[in-house]
């Protein structure tokens, strides 16, 4: 792949995986839970995307700086209503289906 370890640009703080345990063709970068925001700064420069094309989904108060470098964010079946306040967003279901659709609908714009 180029020299790169993944086709996706995935940092998490956990991940679940398939029933035989794997994730393919997919990374896993652990982040400390009040580094998103960095982490989302980064790949920015890194890839050159603007602030405005950045679209980031999280679960709770360790998310709100990385929603607040992101042009839209979702507040994903939240623990509190921390991220709810912060987020563009909130999905209380547990699909991700949700999300996707959210988030191409904010990029079709």
């Amino acid at each position: 792949m180029d020299g790169f370890d993944t086709r996706l640009h995935i940092f998490c703080n956990g991940w679940l995986t398939n029933a035989d345990g794997s994730i393919p063709e997919t990374g896993r970068y652990q982040v400390q839970m009040q580094g998103k925001g960095n982490i989302t700064k980064m790949l920015q420069r890194r890839l050159g995307i603007s602030q405005k094309d950045t679209a980031s989904v999280g679960d709770s108060a360790g998310d709100i700086d990385m929603f607040h470098k992101s042009g839209f964010s979702i507040a994903f079946n939240p623990w509190d209503d921390r991220p709810v306040k912060e987020a563009t967003i909130t999905i209380e279901e547990r699909n991700l289906n949700l999300a996707l659709k959210a988030i191409q609908e904010y990029f079709r714009e």
